[in-house]
């Protein structure tokens, strides 16, 4: 084969280097050119906030867990809450996301949601908007009531009713309180919080339940204090990339 004398003669290394980096080029080419979605989950959530014009907007707090990914995001007056969900390409090289945006709320008058998905360990998560400026930490009181396992295999028992609490401290504009499920359960019994995790699919989430809350400046005074039900879930937008 004529080689041109013009050309340098790579090393080794630089022509291994020089493959690399044109292989990688290809394979983009190749990703863009099959339309696959983005390889995050949080660029999954993106995408999905384009598609129902939600952007721009500002991530404010972020759940990551294994396949599963829960994010609040703040637009220029509105609220987002949603998931995003990866599984098993089913023999491709690929994942196949699921996402949903479960609640769309406004930004003009105080916010209290629970958001779609539990933590690693059980606990349920509850995010507060539009306190008053001079709270700094709060505490809150969730109930739960009535609630059964959509399928009792085991056959335990659910408590009809119980309260769980947590504090929080202020987070700029945000507050984020993290309910521990109840670990004093006797055997055989539920706590109920577990039982409204184990209903939960994927296109819902947890509902909207009564809470007490009461706020408290720097000095430990109150400056506000109150009860309501949580946000129920008002959106429902959904893509599978």
């Amino acid at each position: 084969m004529k080689r041109f004398s013009w050309l340098p003669r790579l090393s080794r290394r630089a022509r291994i280097v020089r493959n690399f980096l044109l292989a990688a080029v290809l394979g983009a080419a190749v990703v863009l050119a099959l339309g696959t979605p983005p390889l995050t989950k949080y660029g999954v959530f993106r995408r999905l906030e384009e598609q129902y014009l939600l952007t721009p907007s500002q991530l404010v707090y972020r759940m990551d867990k294994i396949v599963s990914a829960v994010y609040v995001t703040q637009g220029d007056g509105w609220i987002t809450v949603g998931k995003v969900d990866t599984l098993d390409g089913g023999g491709t090289p690929f994942f196949h996301h699921f996402g949903i945006i479960t609640h769309v709320l406004p930004r003009d008058s105080m916010q209290v949601v629970i958001l779609p998905e539990s933590t690693e360990d059980g606990s349920t998560v509850i995010a507060l908007w539009g306190a008053p400026e001079e709270a700094a930490a709060g505490e809150i009181a969730l109930t739960l009531e009535e609630i059964e396992p959509w399928s009792d295999i085991l056959r335990w028992t659910v408590p009809e009713r119980e309260v769980f609490s947590a504090q929080a401290t202020r987070e700029e504009d945000w507050f984020f309180f993290e309910l521990p499920p109840h670990q004093d359960h006797p055997d055989s019994e539920w706590c109920i919080m577990d039982a409204l995790w184990y209903n939960v699919s994927f296109v819902e989430g947890a509902g909207s339940w009564p809470y007490r809350l009461t706020l408290r400046d720097a000095k430990g005074d109150v400056v506000w204090t109150g009860s309501g039900e949580t946000a129920q879930e008002n959106a429902g937008l959904r893509a599978r990339t």
